[in-house]
């Protein structure tokens, strides 16, 4: 999925330069989509995050109240997952409420199913085995991509996740 910068249509902040110095809405230090992604995007830009937008920043805690947050004026512009953007069942905000998607992160990876350590082996290895199986049964894929934006299930591995955890390490080293 993908982290966006959004603002409302009728703020008539179409481009990244017309941000600078307004009102930044991020969910949480710890979301990928709704901070961490796109601090970064800004820094490859040679932007630097806590300077390009107002002192202040707003944080909405998750992304349904960083898009209120948005649309009732608190902020001008609000990092969230596209999922909540785009048209389709996660949209959070009533669909004639027009934005704008002003930019885009990088892809990021989908959030991993973890079972607790004390889970029998026997049994994670089944739970395992059925979500990914899920990939192959197109109406299966179909569902997912309906409900949760998905299409099926990877199996783990840490490099999937580098980008995140240097993110992580970079942003709190700040």
């Amino acid at each position: 999925y993908l982290g966006y910068l959004v603002t409302r249509a009728d703020a008539k902040l179409g481009t990244l330069a017309s941000l600078r110095g307004k009102r930044v809405g991020w969910v949480s230090r710890e979301s990928t989509s709704g901070f961490l992604f796109p601090r970064a995007m800004l820094r490859y830009r040679a932007l630097d995050p806590d300077k390009f937008f107002a002192p202040d920043p707003h944080f909405g805690g998750n992304h349904r109240a960083t898009l209120e947050a948005l649309v009732e004026g608190k902020v001008d512009v609000a990092a969230v997952a596209n999922s909540f953007v785009d048209p389709g069942p996660q949209r959070l905000i009533a669909d004639d409420i027009a934005l704008n998607v002003v930019a885009k992160t990088a892809r990021i990876p989908f959030d991993c199913v973890v079972l607790r350590s004390d889970i029998a082996r026997s049994y994670a290895l089944k739970l395992r085995t059925a979500l990914l199986s899920l990939s192959n049964h197109a109406p299966t894929r179909e569902k997912l991509a309906e409900t949760l934006g998905i299409n099926g299930f990877v199996p783990y591995t840490q490099q999937r996740y580098a980008d995140v955890t240097q993110l992580l390490a970079a942003e709190r080293s700040e």
